[in-house]
């Protein structure tokens, strides 16, 4: 039996319990992840496709999130984060994806957007289209830093010497300098103080988010914001103050994050994807000893929906 379940109607204790089961999930597929985005933008709300067994069980499951404007778009998960169907060992999510395209076929639906770790043939055959992506990765040693470039170790060294401070978000009224930083209007207007401040709301109470700040003289100059998840600590959001650029704050705290990941015995650091024209974030990770690995974008859309996406596109230009 597969069920189209909300936020307020997932039994979180069994959603767990499949998470912990299937080999594959990530923090992404989480029913709080899913409650953050929901709850913070008025366009968005979440949903669970759940298959579920006999004895109540939940065998398998969807996590997504519509994207409801002119037309609606669904995403496991938004804005590039993991998705896709979890599922128990000797598990198919093929009944789900299935149950997926029937629940939101109509004119409205823009497309239908899985990004996740593994590759999925069977989406290939519902007709989506598969676009490879990376992230970069980093396998974390038991003991001690992992070897970095020449130029990240001299960057590093000269980081450690420029006097900030490190420190580990542990309330929502820490993040005042938080949002001192973020509010000079360079980031993404998308990501809203009332989506960090859900977060903060959501996942602090739990430890489930380690929120991380380097400050100098009392001012905050960089935040790097992680999802730890099993053995791994997905690094997802970062900035810096330009204002302290020569001083490397980003060096900085990316090597207190990986010392901190290393003494919670994290296996590895996930620094997810870089933007196509963000050659700088992409070398840092890269000197920082990370390693491209590939991961997988599936996106299924109507012959109609196609076309006026290639005019738009054209329109643009």
């Amino acid at each position: 039996m597969i069920e189209l379940l909300t936020p307020t109607e997932l039994d979180k204790k069994k959603w767990e319990g499949l998470l912990n089961a299937s080999p594959h999930s990530t923090f992404f597929q989480t029913a709080e992840w899913c409650q953050v985005w929901g709850e913070s933008f008025p366009f968005f709300k979440s949903y669970f496709l759940v298959a579920i067994g006999s004895d109540g069980s939940y065998r398998a499951g969807l996590p997504y999130v519509q994207a409801k404007k002119l037309l609606s778009g669904y995403y496991s998960m938004p804005m590039g984060t993991y998705g896709g169907a979890a599922c128990r060992p000797g598990g198919s999510p093929a009944g789900l994806y299935r149950r997926w395209l029937e629940l939101t076929t109509g004119v409205k639906r823009e497309r239908l957007v899985v990004f996740g770790e593994t590759e999925q043939p069977g989406l290939v055959e519902l007709g989506f289209s598969v676009a490879p992506e990376y992230v970069h990765r980093l396998n974390l040693p038991s003991g001690g830093r992992p070897l970095l470039s020449r130029s990240a170790e001299k960057q590093v060294g000269e980081a450690l010497q420029a006097g900030f401070s490190f420190v580990k978000v542990e309330k929502q009224a820490d993040l005042k300098d938080f949002y001192m930083l973020t509010g000079r209007g360079r980031k993404k207007t998308f990501y809203t103080k009332k989506f960090y401040e859900k977060i903060a709301e959501i996942l602090l109470p739990d430890e489930k988010v380690a929120w991380f700040l380097a400050k100098k003289d009392g001012k905050a100059a960089s935040f790097l914001l992680c999802f730890p998840f099993r053995d791994e600590l997905f690094l997802w959001d970062a900035d810096f103050d330009p204002k302290f650029s020569k001083l490397r704050p980003g060096y900085f705290l990316m090597t207190k994050v990986m010392d901190w990941a290393i003494n919670k015995s994290f296996k590895r650091l996930n620094f997810g994807q870089s933007p196509v024209d963000a050659f700088g974030v992409t070398l840092l990770k890269e000197r920082m000893g990370a390693e491209k690995v590939p991961v997988y974008q599936y996106t299924y859309s109507s012959k109609m929906v196609k076309k006026l996406r290639s005019v738009y596109e054209k329109f643009k230009k």
